[in-house]
């Protein structure tokens, strides 16, 4: 780790090299935030670029922002910039352009694009496939359409940048559109362009354009690790198609596979409620000594949910932490709690909640409120209606549970109070209405 001591020693040293080139040295190895503004800071007060109007190392500090998650601070280095009179190349827009898509900001997405036109760089391929990601991260997907069908040269990237914004909005039909309007246009896709939709036929489920896609895949030239992310993909479709033979046969015939493919599908077994495949798989997977990860972990403790593996889902979870030393998160905890609602145990998975390090969300009040009707719990019930309430007042569905299992231990008071505030909410009539049902793996 460098220091914000050792950065102004380097800078203070004889110059031996040119100065702008430690400043690059140093922003090269630079690889957390603070660092990055320890160094920025320094560049600021003593002047460092002011005398330097290229543009090259400002795109790599603008660059840094971006790739640890900042934004807003490589939004104020452009602005910083822009005042300075540095004039942008073509690859500076590209880049910022990139940091407002990570802020989802329509105003200064708007901006950036007023600034491509004036610059004359609004058809360049970086900057034009950049306008219609960043647009469609904003949700503004008819603002990237116009830029997509405004462009009077139309490249491979502009055609990924759409397919894979759609796919990530779960626009997935919109996506699958594109990419054979694509075709028709005579573009031949990449890696980029395969995976993009191929992600959207999974969450689409349409196993026949499942089937045609993993032909066309045959048909890509892949560089280097793409093939195995495309596999991957693959396995995922086939899986969220309800074809986990054929994603097994996908499995088997990859040369090699890494986390993500033993991954999808322990996922794609869980999620068809197969749990004593997905738990082979994951012993497995511990055996060819490949080490899991937080998703993996989701897969394997929602299938110890559908297979009712109480004991085996606690072991995983501790294993999580003490093995690998993976901190549980929200969804993981939802699985535990799920799992021992559905067991009965519904002061064990109370105590879960109320120790664990997050707030529960929706999904796990949910769990435990369908778990207190299953056993017909009427204080399990009345607690978790009370917080899930000041959670999401707007979620009729629970007065409905509580109401459910008040008839089921014939408090017929309590069910009249339940249907008087379900008319002042305007809900109808009780009849009709299923319990909450919530899904933690999705």
């Amino acid at each position: 780790m460098t220091s914000f001591q050792s950065i102004k020693r380097l800078l203070k040293e004889p110059q031996q090299t040119n100065l702008i080139d430690k400043v690059q040295y140093l922003l090269s190895n630079c690889t957390y935030l603070l660092q990055l503004r320890q160094i920025h800071a320094h560049i600021i007060r003593t002047h460092y670029l002011e005398s330097n109007n290229s543009s090259f190392y400002w795109n790599n500090i603008i660059r840094l922002y971006t790739r640890l998650n900042s934004p807003c601070y490589a939004f104020h280095v452009y602005i910083f910039m822009s005042k300075e009179g540095v004039p942008p190349d073509r690859y500076t827009l590209p880049i910022t352009i990139k940091a407002v898509g990570q802020a989802y900001s329509l105003k200064t997405s708007q901006q950036l694009h007023g600034v491509a036109i004036c610059h004359g760089v609004e058809d360049d391929e970086f900057v034009e496939s950049g306008l219609i990601n960043m647009y469609v991260k904003a949700g503004e997907f008819r603002d990237a359409y116009k830029v997509f069908d405004g462009s009077p040269v139309r490249n491979l990237g502009s055609w990924n940048a759409i397919i894979a914004g759609l796919a990530q909005s779960e626009r997935y039909r919109d996506a699958v559109d594109v990419f054979l309007r694509m075709r028709r246009s005579g573009f031949e896709p990449d890696g980029v362009t395969m995976i993009s939709v191929v992600s959207a036929c999974g969450g689409l489920g349409d196993l026949r354009l499942a089937l045609q896609l993993h032909k066309c895949v045959f048909q890509v030239k892949w560089k280097g690790e793409e093939k195995v992310m495309m596999m991957n993909s693959v396995i995922d479709m086939y899986g969220k198609c309800g074809r986990m033979d054929l994603a097994n046969c996908v499995f088997l015939e990859m040369n090699e596979q890494n986390v993500s493919s033993w991954t999808s599908m322990i996922v794609g077994y869980a999620t068809h409620g197969l749990a004593k495949e997905a738990m082979e798989f994951f012993h497995a997977m511990i055996e060819a000594c490949v080490v899991p990860n937080h998703v993996t972990f989701v897969g394997v403790l929602s299938a110890c949910v559908h297979g009712g593996k109480v004991d085996e889902g606690k072991r995983c979870f501790q294993m999580m932490r003490n093995l690998y030393g993976i901190e549980p998160n929200v969804k993981h905890y939802g699985c535990m709690v799920d799992l021992l609602g559905r067991a009965g145990l519904l002061e064990e998975a109370r105590n879960m909640v109320e120790t664990m390090p997050m707030k529960p969300n929706g999904a796990i009040w949910g769990c435990l409120l369908a778990a207190s009707e299953r056993y017909n719990d009427v204080k399990m019930g009345e607690w978790v209606a009370k917080l899930f309430l000041e959670l999401e007042p707007w979620n009729d569905g629970v007065y409905v549970v509580l109401s459910n299992i008040y008839a089921s231990r014939d408090m017929w008071e309590e069910v009249e109070k339940m249907r008087e505030i379900m008319k002042q909410r305007r809900l109808g009539k009780l009849q009709g209405y299923s319990s909450v049902t919530l899904s933690i793996i999705n």
